[in-house]
């Protein structure tokens, strides 16, 4: 199985109005794909769909998070100082959370079964 390799780099930026590109002018061109409701599916076929976007030259993936009717926690990943800050309760539909203005964040969504 093909491992990830995360690494850290600054984030990207819209350049020249119509591309984009690192602080250093070294260019990024997006090519991805779209998982739909992904974190509600049975694990293997998350782990299959991990598996296949190994394999694949994509730098980059938009997912739709939750439909409406499934509950989820909320945590906000401060991945420059691996930070985990969880919020308070459950959530389901359109949520709005405020978040720190930081470099390098992310927010998890973990379904409630």
């Amino acid at each position: 199985m093909k491992r990830f390799i995360l690494f850290y780099r600054e984030p990207v930026k819209v350049r020249n109005v119509y591309d984009f590109g690192y602080a250093d002018g070294t260019p990024f061109y997006p090519v991805g794909t779209t998982c739909y409701a992904w974190v509600h599916q049975p694990e293997e076929l998350v782990k299959q769909t991990l598996q296949s976007l190994a394999e694949t030259k994509f730098n980059k993936i938009r997912m739709t998070v939750m439909p409406k009717v499934v509950k989820f926690r909320l945590e906000v990943i401060d991945a420059w100082n691996m930070i985990i800050t969880p919020f308070e309760g459950a959530f389901s539909g359109i949520t709005e959370i405020p978040l720190p203005g930081i470099p390098y964040i992310a927010v998890r969504a973990t379904k409630i079964k």
